[in-house]
């Protein structure tokens, strides 16, 4: 009899599992489809902030002509539904430099249908801006005169911007333009800035040197604020180890209006910064990258592009009364309340 009653509650408790075993397993599958469902919406915001960045940096070089279009490629290139998300709606506006796009799609639950739940309509939204211009940072240990700017992307006084009176930026052109620049010691090589116009350098004409190497870190790094001085590099960057590897690479260069000589030594004012992509360099050491024949065995030169650029980079200060210098530091941001 006892041997019949234990053999009967073994049955009963493996009734009462096999009971409770179900919702515990339609409560894990769901939990398996709600797992799911959040990863799609991570991936859903990864395509809607990598779409707003996009467009901001088009829209800060003087290109918003297909927001929409872009914002799609992007949605899609962080698709995690194979195709399904669509970039359902782009809000821009250029005279505040900011831009929000809206990414959605349906995730199609696995196991919730069993309660009724088929899948889920999901949706994102990324936002980002582009009005705050550099004014502080790390970058490239060179500094170019805005004489040169102005010269080799032919502006003259009508292309500078005043306000109250201040040079405050240069109208930089939406095509790029090359520049070949040489240092100290090629005087002949230097072109003057645009006539009766401030910043002018110290006699009027342009400031000593097309460009000047800084001061570098073990990084070949240096960090200049606008409106600050900074001294020349006694020696090449190159000893530095890396700057070979910069070449082909844009980023944000200072741009300077003033300097002081000191002997060999000059130090310089900068005035802000501008997009610049290093094509190649030659000095007494050696050269790398590409450089024209302009550029003889014993020039110190560097040769690039000077263009408009919006930069992604972190560890610049930007303002938006920064100078107008054709760049922008682009940068997420919160999405505006409905």
């Amino acid at each position: 009899m006892q041997r019949m009653k234990r053999e009967g509650d073994r049955g009963a408790v493996a009734v009462w599992v096999a009971i409770l075993m179900v919702p515990l397993m339609i409560v894990a599958a769901l939990a398996l489809d709600v797992a799911g469902m959040n990863a799609d919406r991570q991936r859903l915001q990864l395509g809607a902030d990598a779409a707003a960045l996009a467009i901001a940096q088009e829209c800060a070089a003087g290109d918003c002509a297909a927001p929409a279009a872009t914002a799609q490629e992007l949605v899609t290139a962080n698709d995690p539904f194979g195709g399904a998300a669509t970039a359902t709606e782009v809000e821009l506006s250029e005279a505040e430099a900011w831009v929000e796009v809206e990414a959605s799609s349906e995730r199609d639950f696995w196991f919730a249908p069993v309660i009724g739940a088929d899948g889920a309509q999901l949706a994102a939204r990324g936002a980002a801006a582009w009005s705050q211009r550099p004014v502080a940072g790390s970058h490239l240990p060179l500094a170019i005169s805005w004489c040169e700017v102005a010269h080799w992307a032919g502006l003259d006084s009508d292309d500078l911007i005043y306000e109250d009176g201040v040079l405050v930026g240069m109208d930089i052109p939406a095509s790029p333009t090359l520049a070949t620049l040489f240092s100290k010691g090629h005087k002949s090589d230097f072109h003057t800035c645009p006539t009766g116009v401030d910043p002018s350098g110290s006699n009027g004409h342009a400031p000593s040197g097309g460009f000047g190497w800084l001061v570098a870190d073990a990084e070949c790094r240096a960090a200049t604020e606008g409106g600050g001085w900074f001294s020349s590099s006694t020696g090449r960057p190159e000893t530095c180890g890396s700057l070979h590897t910069m070449i082909g690479e844009t980023v944000l260069v200072p741009v300077f209006s003033e300097t002081i000589l000191n002997g060999s030594n000059a130090e310089y004012r900068i005035f802000g910064y501008i997009g610049f992509t290093l094509h190649g360099y030659r000095n007494n050491k050696g050269s790398a990258g590409v450089v024209p024949a302009s550029c003889g065995a014993s020039a110190d030169c560097i040769h690039g592009t000077i263009q408009r650029f919006a930069d992604l980079a972190e560890g610049f200060e930007t303002s938006p009364d920064g100078p107008q210098l054709g760049s922008a530091v682009v940068q997420l941001r919160l999405p505006e309340e409905d």
